[in-house]
């Protein structure tokens, strides 16, 4: 028996997926094609998923709506805690049934991603894919790909799917503009989103709502550095008469995605090695699309707080330094900067930050970011004024 996995977000699903899944169902020559809802995506950090519950529902709607015996829906990603990846669910589907024929159904555009994906080696010997390839795709594009991913043992299908002139963003927008929807989602689906109130236009998350979603997603040392750095902004934008609720929430959201995966920064449109510097531009990304922050010191402070910047405003150095002197850093570098701040304002700790920073990269002969470099000369002119 071969099982086909249709995976998506399905945020909401609509009448597209199920014309593709049903050409899919009968060229793959599938017994049984199960859809799969994602839990947590980790490639839509930069937005808010509507809970699982509530696509899974949506989507058990619209596949009960079809009245096809070879159509099923699996909850097994949206039950699961954390990040949903392929590489998980499918250890899980081979321990359930170890002599399955599992096969994965994805888009021909997907193939230059696979080998971003979590363990994809092991990915490869444990399913084979179908990818959905629609009329004005040139094969030649994906030639090159596929022979690379078939050398690394990964087996491809190509099924060719109806052109579909919708997505599930367009059909959020439709939706936030009050369109009907009902010649682009199944009636059962329809009337879910009425009946939930679903994709009307977000409001911004308020202080309280982004402290509960960070403690699920940033680890427990992380999350303790963040609140750390909050409280300390708060303090310093008390002594230097910057609002409590900005310094708050660039401390908050400064390392939002700090423990982001190569491929996760990739989907924002980042690349590099050095992630420690590529999660702050990341975090800034997250605070305006994620949670709705669009004070512009507010995202200036996130993106430059790790390596500094020439004019930066006060709030950014406050957040600077904010985040060399929260309380859980220890040590004597960090102790200095504490004391420019105390002596000789915030400025003087800008300075004294750069140069510990500076000092401890050439002690370990790494690369120094001109960045710091420049914002240290900043601020040496600024203090000689």
């Amino acid at each position: 028996m071969r099982i086909g996995f249709f995976g998506g977000t399905f945020d909401p699903i609509h009448k597209g997926h199920i014309d593709v899944a049903s050409a899919v169902l009968n060229a793959a020559g599938l017994d049984q094609l199960t859809f799969m809802p994602t839990g947590d995506p980790p490639h839509k950090v930069h937005r808010n998923v509507t809970p699982g519950a509530l696509r899974l529902q949506m989507v058990q709607a619209a596949i009960g709506e079809t009245g096809n015996p070879k159509f099923s829906v699996s909850d097994m990603e949206i039950q699961r805690n954390g990040y949903t990846y392929t590489i998980d669910t499918l250890r899980a589907l081979h321990a359930q049934n170890p002599n399955q024929e599992y096969a994965w159904i994805i888009g021909a555009d997907v193939l230059a991603d696979l080998k971003h994906w979590k363990d994809y080696h092991q990915v490869f010997r444990l399913c084979s894919f179908i990818a959905m390839y629609r009329p004005g795709y040139s094969r030649e594009d994906f030639l090159t790909e596929y022979e690379e991913l078939t050398r690394l043992g990964a087996k491809i299908q190509f099924v060719e799917v109806p052109s579909v002139d919708i997505s599930s963003t367009e059909l959020r927008a439709a939706c936030e503009a009050g369109q009907d929807l009902s010649g682009w989602v199944p009636k059962s689906v329809a009337a879910l989103i009425g009946v939930y109130g679903l994709y009307q236009p977000d409001k911004p998350m308020d202080l309280a709502g982004i402290r509960q979603e960070l403690q699920k997603r940033l680890s427990p040392h992380r999350y303790a550095h963040s609140m750390g750095v909050m409280e300390e902004a708060v303090r310093i934008g008390r002594r230097v008469g910057v609002p409590e609720g900005k310094c708050a929430l660039a401390g908050l959201l400064h390392d939002a995605a700090r423990e982001f995966t190569p491929a996760q920064y990739a989907w924002l449109g980042l690349s590099g090695e050095n992630g420690a510097l590529l999660h702050a531009k990341a975090s800034e990304i997250l605070a305006k699309s994620r949670y709705g922050i669009e004070d512009p010191e507010i995202l200036e402070a996130i993106a430059c707080h790790t390596t500094g910047k020439v004019g930066m405003g006060i709030l950014a150095q406050i957040l600077f330094v904010a985040d060399y002197t929260e309380a859980g850093r220890e040590g004597p570098h960090f102790d200095k900067v504490r004391a420019a701040f105390e002596q000789d304002g915030l400025m003087a700790a800008v300075l004294a930050e750069c140069q510990m920073t500076i000092a401890h990269l050439e002690e370990q002969g790494k690369e120094i970011c001109r960045d710091t470099l420049e914002t240290r000369d900043w601020a040496q002119d600024r203090l000689g004024e």
